[in-house]
């Protein structure tokens, strides 16, 4: 005899709010998008299945997360738009998603419709290839839906200038930003700096790395004194032991 699952509320109790039930019967299944789309925008379509079976129409959109196509002038609703404007409002006619299997592609050599796979020309170029006839067919040129060209756009009172964009204004150096202030409204420092301090020992390595002239005038050429250098080694090493010990990842 098979065990009974324990359930902490009984068998027939009812669960409280904070349990919430299974659904049962839910004929909504996951969508699971196409690896290789065969159908682009513009293309010229025959639906074949529903009230419009049989026509054709150019596709003005694809959805592939959802596996849907919308074709012009095919499975068609009305929908009610409330006025604005110069619009009066009424029913409109507007097309609804049509599933992506629901639809074959037409050959362009005869007009009927066929199934199409992806083959590679001897350049090595991607091509879609019909299963019936054998005839390649290409697709179509893609075109923007805002705007042609980018001559056609013209700038608003909004809108940022390239020239703007592409301007350099800052330029990196490894002052301070006090320092940056200073400099850039000419105002002397009234406290002399009488000795270095690490800042500017970087500077002088960063320096001597870059290769740079003797023309710089700032404070990194100075000599690196013993109590620097031990802090250097000192913070040297122990990154050494940290990376062994691998302190940093527990």
């Amino acid at each position: 005899m098979p065990s009974i699952p324990w359930k902490p509320f009984g068998l027939n109790n009812i669960l409280p709010r904070r349990f919430p039930r299974q659904r049962r019967g839910n004929k909504r299944q996951p969508i699971v998008p196409l690896k290789e789309w065969k159908i682009v925008r513009g293309d010229t379509v025959m639906l074949l299945s529903g009230k419009d079976k049989g026509k054709t129409g150019t596709v003005t959109e694809v959805v592939r997360s959802k596996n849907w196509v919308f074709v012009e002038g095919l499975n068609t609703h009305f929908r009610y738009l409330k006025p604005y404007g110069d619009f009066k409002g009424g029913l409109v006619p507007s097309e609804a998603p049509i599933q992506v299997t629901e639809l074959s592609l037409l050959d362009p050599s005869d007009g009927k419709p066929t199934e199409a796979s992806y083959r590679y020309t001897e350049k090595g170029d991607k091509v879609r290839v019909s299963d019936r006839t054998g005839r390649i067919i290409p697709k179509p040129p893609w075109e923007r839906r805002d705007w042609k060209s980018r001559t056609a756009v013209k700038d608003g009172p909004l809108d940022t200038p390239s020239a703007a964009v592409t301007k350099q204004t800052y330029l990196p150096s490894l002052l301070y930003f006090h320092e940056e202030i200073m400099r850039a409204m000419n105002v002397p420092p009234s406290v002399p700096k009488t000795r270095p301090d690490r800042r500017d020992l970087m500077i002088k390595e960063v320096e001597k790395a870059a290769n740079w002239g003797g023309d710089d005038k700032s404070l990194a050429h100075v000599n690196i004194g013993w109590m620097d250098r031990v802090y250097f080694s000192m913070n040297h090493y122990a990154d050494k032991i940290v990376k062994f010990l691998r302190i940093d990842k527990l």
